[in-house]
C-alpha cells in the first residue's frame, strides 16, 4: 500500500516537497543557492567597507601621528645640530645658513605639533606637555647657542600659544 509520493506531508523522513511539481522543485533547487550567494555578497560588500573604513581610520590616526612624532624628534636632533653649527660659524653667512636652516625645522616642528593635536586620539593634555616640552627644547637651543632671539627665532610663549 504505497501512496502516491505527491501527497506526503511532513511525516518523520518525509517532506512536503513532493507535493510540489518538478518545476516548483527545481526553481527552489536552483533558487536557494543564488539567493544564499546574493546574501553572502551583500555581506562580504558591508565588511570590505568596513575593512576600508578601519584602514581609513588607522592611517589618519595612528600612523600619521607616529610618523608626525618621529619627524618632530628627528627634526630637533638637526635644530640641535644646526645650534652647534651656528656656534661654530665663522663668518657671517655660515651664520645666516644655520639660523635659516633652524627657523625652517622650528616651522616643520610646529605644523607636526598642530598635526599631531587634531589627529591625536588620547588625551590632549598629552600635546600640551609635549609642547611645553619641544618649547623648552627650542628656548634650549637658543639660549645654547649663546645668540638667544638674535637669529629672530619665535620665543617660547609663542610656541605654546600656537599650540594651546
Amino acid at each position: 500500500m504505497l501512496q502516491d509520493p505527491r501527497l506526503w506531508v511532513l511525516n518523520g523522513s518525509n517532506w512536503i516537497i513532493w507535493k510540489l511539481g518538478i518545476d516548483s522543485r527545481l526553481g527552489l533547487a536552483f533558487g536557494f543557492p543564488v539567493a544564499l550567494v546574493l546574501v553572502m555578497g551583500m555581506l562580504s560588500i558591508q565588511n570590505i567597507r568596513d575593512i576600508s573604513d578601519t584602514t581609513e581610520m588607522l592611517y589618519r590616526h595612528p600612523f600619521a601621528v607616529s610618523r608626525a612624532m618621529l619627524r618632530i624628534d628627528a627634526n630637533i636632533v638637526r635644530m640641535h645640530r644646526s645650534m652647534k653649527d651656528a656656534v661654530l660659524a665663522e663668518d657671517a653667512a655660515a651664520l645666516n645658513e644655520s639660523a635659516r636652516l633652524v627657523r625652517q625645522l622650528e616651522s616643520e616642528v610646529l605644523q607636526d605639533l598642530e598635526l599631531v593635536k587634531e589627529r591625536f586620539l588620547g588625551d590632549q593634555n598629552d600635546i600640551i606637555g609635549l609642547a611645553e616640552r619641544v618649547a623648552m627644547q627650542m628656548t634650549g637651543h637658543k639660549t645654547s647657542a649663546g645668540c638667544a632671539f638674535s637669529m629672530g627665532l619665535r620665543c617660547p610663549t609663542t610656541i605654546r600659544s600656537s599650540i594651546n
